[in-house]
Order: structure tokens, then sequence, then C-alpha cells
């Protein structure tokens, strides 16, 4: 063997792979080493892998038999590294890999001595085709892991197992173990699964705070100054006799390591000053909230949480990978809670896909939906959605009032706004698509002075209603969910300035086309040309409801000048459909906008060589 040794250090400068066979190696297996030369003259093994060739074990068996081995279930493992038991169980499973930082704490806590770890983070990585440890320390052997006692906790138990976030939950209790944050606050919309990470992500890190973890549920408290007594009646402080109860909370957390789960905070959101108080008074203390809208305290951490990951629609996912997508998974799960027998198919595979994105990946809409399946086909369901929220009721009964439906849901948030508040959610509702700043201060405004649609909206967004995205050329772009937006639009249709807000938005819409007419024959040609692809679902929208009313002008307005775009972008017959629509209402037109409208079809109908109509309008 030494022989070989020297071969590979005089042959190679940094790591030689060295096979011994036959009677070399004694046995028919093949030993793999692996030796670092980088210091001259020294010869250090990093790892000594035995591997019998005709039992090699993947990363997910191997796994699974060292966890085996130190008596740990696949929740203790998870828990212990900082993700979900179900993560561990699609690791063993060979459904995926663990990230980097899961595979070094998993190095560490299955007792892979140091120098073997780098390649046991290769291995769990799927970059090294083989890894054998060393045998397990005799200590952990004769003595298998036991739980040790670990810190109180009063978490509720959840019924299921969480599905999917483990990017999410890791990168969570990352921030938490980090020294400079003590404050980190999941932000979301109602329905997103909030509270259902955030109790994972404080087991998770449980054994990291010595005095405990604490879940304070503030959903049923009503009045701000009350926060500190829920927070004391969880933690076992009682107020005394020449002590306010806020002092007695603040020296009792004063030398604790202690972690703080306080669930919906937004409708108490006055209470947040308090939070800074106690975090000012005891060093060791960690808070994790939960609310639609963000504390807004100095050292806060806003991490928002996102839908579930979707799949795309076309081209689909073949039917294995379309399973792992974590939305589908949800309704999968949900559905066969129902319906056992229940199974996706090639058949409604493609209607499950298009359910978890007309549902925008939500999970509470999600299981609301997946529910249904009992009683209705997937296509069947997926038909009912024009009206998610009637559909989207009926929720387990053990669950909060506000989760039992989507309305309900959406219902809390709406009435957490201030009136101007609720009356600029309602106008949005008319867009379709998204708009940009200037599209809200021109229809949404409220007519009072003090009115500032960039306030409004940052409020809006800050209260998990409303979303910020780039637009195509960097400006903001803010959008809702469908299932937001189809709340809004039922609070415009009660408004009696509904047909206003319609009215205001087709006017902004027209000014919008009439300034890209004049660019489109200049030097942003390309650049307007994009604009109205990002807003055509908003002059659609502006279009519709002006034919629908008889808004014979505007809907002239609209059409005629859109016909270059329905050009460039082949929409020869969507743009026929809508310049045939107006002219039935053209009769009271002035004469240069019926010609407008005329040669706009004459237009589109000669580049369809449909000469015979073309002839007739022009």
């Amino acid at each position: 063997m030494s022989t070989l040794f020297d071969e590979a250090i005089e042959a190679e400068q940094g790591c030689a792979l060295v096979t011994l066979s036959g009677q070399q190696a004694d046995t028919e297996r093949t030993i793999i080493s692996c030796v670092d030369f980088t210091i001259p003259g020294t010869l250090v093994a990093t790892t000594i892998c035995e591997v019998l060739m005709d039992d090699t074990l993947s990363f997910g068996r191997w796994l699974q038999q060292r966890r085996k081995q130190l008596d740990l279930t696949q929740a203790e493992l998870g828990r212990q590294v900082g993700v979900s038991g179900d993560a561990i169980r699609k690791i063993e499973g060979e459904e995926r890999r663990p990230s980097k930082e899961v595979a070094e704490h998993l190095a560490r806590l299955l007792h892979i001595p140091p120098e073997e770890q780098p390649v046991f983070i290769r291995f769990a990585r799927g970059e090294a085709a083989v890894f054998q440890s060393t045998p397990l320390p005799a200590t952990v052997e004769q003595s298998p892991w036991q739980p040790q006692p670990r810190p109180l906790s009063n978490l509720p138990m959840p019924p299921t197992s969480l599905l999917g976030r483990e990017q999410e939950l890791a990168l969570a209790c990352a921030l938490l173990h980090r020294p400079d944050i003590c404050l980190v606050t999941l932000t979301g919309p109602g329905g997103i699964g909030k509270t259902r990470l955030g109790i994972e992500i404080a087991e998770a890190v449980r054994d990291a705070f010595r005095d405990g973890v604490f879940f304070v549920p503030l959903a049923p408290i009503r009045n701000s100054e009350f926060v500190i007594s829920a927070i004391a009646q969880v933690i076992g402080v009682k107020e005394t006799a020449g002590q306010p109860l806020l002092d007695a909370v603040q020296r009792y957390l004063r030398d604790k390591h202690l972690l703080l789960l306080l669930d919906n905070f937004e409708h108490i959101i006055a209470a947040a000053p308090g939070v800074s108080t106690l975090l000012a008074q005891a060093h060791h203390l960690k808070v994790l909230v939960t609310s639609r809208e963000p504390l807004r305290l100095a050292g806060e951490q806003e991490f928002p949480v996102p839908p579930l990951r979707l799949p795309a629609l076309v081209p689909l996912p073949p039917l294995p990978l379309l399973s792992q997508y974590d939305a589908v998974a949800l309704f999968i799960r949900r559905a066969q809670a129902v319906l056992p027998s229940f199974q996706i198919t090639n058949t409604n595979g493609p209607a499950v896909a298009e359910i978890c994105h007309r549902l925008d990946g939500l999970p509470l809409a999600l299981e609301l939906a997946a529910a249904r399946v009992k009683l209705l086909p997937v296509s069947a369901l997926l038909a009912r959605l024009g009206s998610r929220l009637a559909v989207l009721s009926g929720g387990a009964r053990d669950l909060p009032t506000r989760h039992q439906t989507l309305r309900a849901t959406i219902d809390w948030s709406y009435h957490l706004l201030l009136p101007a508040e609720q009356v600029v959610f309602a106008r949005l509702g008319v867009f379709v698509g998204g708009c940009t700043l200037e599209a809200v201060d021109a229809v949404c405004g409220t007519g009072d002075r003090s009115f500032d649609a960039l306030d409004t909206l940052q409020s809006l967004v800050d209260k998990s209603l409303v979303r910020v995205a780039a637009d195509t050329d960097t400006r903001p772009r803010f959008t809702m969910l469908e299932t937001i937006r189809e709340y809004a639009v039922e609070q415009l249709q009660a408004r009696d300035d509904k047909e206003d807000t319609y009215q205001r938005h087709a006017a902004y819409y027209v000014q919008f086309v009439e300034r890209a007419e004049r660019e489109l024959v200049g030097p942003e040609q390309v650049q307007w040309l994009n604009h109205l692809a990002v807003e055509h679902d908003n002059i659609r929208h502006a279009l519709g409801w002006a034919v629908a009313q008889h808004a014979s002008e505007t809907a002239a307005r609209l059409s005629g000048i859109m016909v270059r775009f329905w050009w460039a972008h082949g929409l020869l017959s969507e743009g026929r459909r809508w310049l045939e629509d107006v002219l039935a209402i053209s009769d009271e037109l002035e004469p240069f906008l019926r010609g407008l409208v005329l040669r706009g079809l004459g237009i589109l109908a000669a580049f369809q060589a449909d000469f015979s109509r073309a002839q007739v309008v022009l």
C-alpha cells in the first residue's frame, strides 16, 4: 500500500485517489483514500471510506440507517437540524437533497468526525458518489441517544405536519440564531400560513433557549393595553402590590434566555412599543411575531411569508414532478383527508395545477378548496372558482372563526383598515393585473386634499393586502392576490360611487393610450409597446365597461388607438372583435371617431385577408 501512496504523492500535487483490489485489499472491497498533500512533506489522510461494492448506499438510505442507530425519529432529527420532519422524510426518500447548511448541521449531529465532514457534505449534496463514515463511537453505540430534558414550551401541537417551507424555516431559524437580531416578524396576508410556520420555527430553535419557548395567542385580545397581561399569564408572572405588571414582567425576563412567539399582532399594533420596552430590558430575550403588518420597531427583521411554490402551467411538469410542488402536494394531502381514494392523474393533474394558480398558492384557500373534492370532481371545482369566496368555506370547526372561510379571513384584515384605506382598497379592485402609482392617484383618490396615494399604498402593502412588483421598466407596480382582489371588487360593488370609479378608470386609460399613440411614432416606440402590453388587461377591462355602458366615445378612443398594438402583437382577431363591438354602439359618434373605428377595423380585416369586410368598412 505504501508503494501506491508514494506513487500518488509523486504524481499528484493535490488529492490522490488510490484503489486497492484483490489480494492487496484482502477482500472484495474497494478502499478509497482521499489524501491531502497541500502541506509540503506532510501526508494527512482526510478520510478513508470503505464501501462494499455490491451494497453501495444512497445518501437517503445511509441517513435513515444512521438516524435509526441514534434512535431518532424523523421529527426529532428535523427539529435539531432546523427543518421539518417531512423534509427529513423527503431526503431519506431521495425526493430532494439537503442544502449545504442543512448538510453541515447533519454532519455534526450524526457524529461525523471533523476530518470526514467535507466528504460527507459532498455526498449529501450529490457531489460525491459514495461515503462510509467510520463507525459510531462506542459510547454512542452502547448508549443510544436519549432525549435530554428540553426547555419549557407551551407551543400548540399542530394536527398535521408542515408541508414544504424548508427554505423559509432554515432562513428564519438562522435569523433567530444571530446575536444581532432579537425581533423577527413573519408578515403576509391572512391564510398564508404565518402561525403554522411560526410554531415550526419556534420548535426548531427551542433547544437554543434554555428558559423556554412560549406561545402567546393575541387574536382574542381587543385592547392593546392587555398584551403585557397576556404575556404575563403565559410565562407565569403575577402582578403584586406596589409593582406594576410591566415591571414584574421585565424583572422576570431580564436574565432569561427565552423566546416569545406573539401570534396575530396586526389588530393591536398600538402595543408594539411595549415589545420594544421588553427587548430593551432583557438582553437574552428574543421575540418572534406573526402579523399581517410589521411592527415598525427599531431592530425589527421583517420576514415576508410567500405563497407555496407553484408549477408552470405551460408546459405542465410530468406527473411525478407535479406532485412535488408544495401547493399541489398540500392540495393532494388535504383532498385525501376527506376522500382517501383521491389521486392526482394525467387527467385531473392540469385542473389541480390550475386550481393552485387560481388560488395564488395560498395555503388556507387550497385547504378549503381541497375539502370540496368530496362532493365535486376537480374539473367541476375549477369551474366554480369564478366565485372563490363563495366556494372557499366550510373549514374545520376547531379552526379560529376567521379561518373557517376565506371571506372571514380577509374580513379580519379589511376591518382593521382606516376608513380612507377601506375606500382606496375597494377602488383598487377596479384594476386588473395591477397598476402604477400614477394610476392609483388618478382613479382611487378620496377627494380629500390630504390624500397621498403613496402613503396609502404603503399602509396597504404593510398590511399584506397589496403587493409590490417591479414593472418591466423597473417602475413599482402594485398588485393583489386574486382572492383578495375578488373581495375588493365585492366592496367596490357595494359602494355608491362604484360607477364613478369605473368611469375614472376608463378615463385614465384613454389618456394613457392617447399618450402611447404619440410615443409609438417616436424613438421610444418599443418601450411604449411594452407599456401597452403591461396594461393590456386594464385596457380590456376599461373597453368592456365602456361597451357595456354604451360609452361610445370612450370605447372608440380606446379601440381606435389600440389598433397598432393589436397588429404588432398579432392580436388581430381580438382587435376586430373589440372594434365590431364598438361599431355596434357608434351611431351617435362624431364622424372623426367613427372613422377611427372603421379605419382600424378595415386594417385588421385586411391583414387577415378578409378583403370583403375590409372593403365594406373602408
